[in-house]
């Protein structure tokens, strides 16, 4: 479904219940093997965060995902989502969240791939169904803030290679599950991915996290949530059919539909094992 154009917002209303579940919601997500399965948008420039608006040096954004590693610990590597080359060779990235061994890294790049700001959660990840919530306020040095839950992790390792970390928009496409490196290939299952042009807060991430017993529909404002009207795309995972289609509702801003192409064989997963 398509918005009406960018300078749509919907008000936000303070009216509507204090709970509004995803009507697309399931007990599975969908499964990704870990060699060559990964969804991927065409580029579009509101899947760039780096032109500056309101003085920043780049532009806020948030991903949230949930996400059942198949494997963890020493030498494992799994890509959450990027926008980078399709070779690691082109050295043209944007922003990447990965983790390597059991570390979540949040990388935003200034034209190359060595060139980036770093934010690290050390030893967070596990085997179980995690939900993810990455925000970045717009400024490379200290702009990430990690949730894990609903919860903040709190101080985060940083780390800068070259001059990085102003971002740069290359049109490269965007992915779910792979980096640039198919050694990044995601091992696991994922579901309700949403991206939003926003900085979410602490509130609205534990009001989407909802005590990991439900999902909540990222289109509707409720409760403590109000980020509904800076939706870009929301990929639910749940069903086989339109779990990677773009979701998100026809009053929001976003002017396109971020409809994902499964590469790989990942579809959805029927072992009945998701977090709700």
């Amino acid at each position: 479904m398509l918005g009406l154009g960018s300078s749509i917002v919907r008000p936000v209303t303070n009216i509507l219940a204090n709970f509004v579940n995803a009507t697309i919601q399931g007990t599975n997500g969908f499964v990704f093997d870990g060699t060559g399965d990964f969804l991927e948008v065409a580029d579009h420039p509101e899947l760039s965060f780096a032109d500056p608006e309101n003085g920043q040096v780049d532009s806020e954004f948030s991903y949230a995902v949930w996400i059942k590693r198949d494997s963890v610990g020493s030498g494992v590597k799994d890509c959450l989502m990027s926008k980078c080359p399709v070779s690691a060779s082109t050295a043209e990235f944007e922003y990447r969240i990965f983790f390597i061994n059991n570390d979540l890294y949040v990388d935003t790049h200034s034209g190359t791939q060595s060139n980036y700001k770093r934010h690290i959660y050390n030893n967070g990840s596990t085997a179980d169904w995690q939900h993810w919530v990455i925000t970045h306020n717009g400024s490379p040095a200290d702009g990430v803030t990690i949730y894990l839950n609903g919860s903040d992790v709190g101080t985060l390792t940083t780390g800068t290679g070259g001059a990085g970390g102003d971002m740069s928009d290359f049109e490269q496409t965007f992915k779910i599950g792979r980096m640039a490196d198919t050694d990044y290939d995601f091992d696991g299952r994922m579901m309700e991915a949403v991206l939003w042009k926003k900085e979410l807060g602490p509130a609205e991430v534990a009001y989407l996290y909802a005590g990991g017993t439900a999902a909540r529909d990222p289109n509707f404002s409720a409760g403590a949530y109000y980020s509904n009207n800076t939706v870009v795309a929301w990929w639910p995972m749940t069903s086989a059919t339109t779990g990677h289609k773009d979701n998100s509702g026809t009053a929001f801003p976003s002017s396109f539909a971020a409809d994902a192409t499964k590469e790989g064989n990942v579809d959805l997963d029927t072992s009945n094992d998701g977090p709700f």
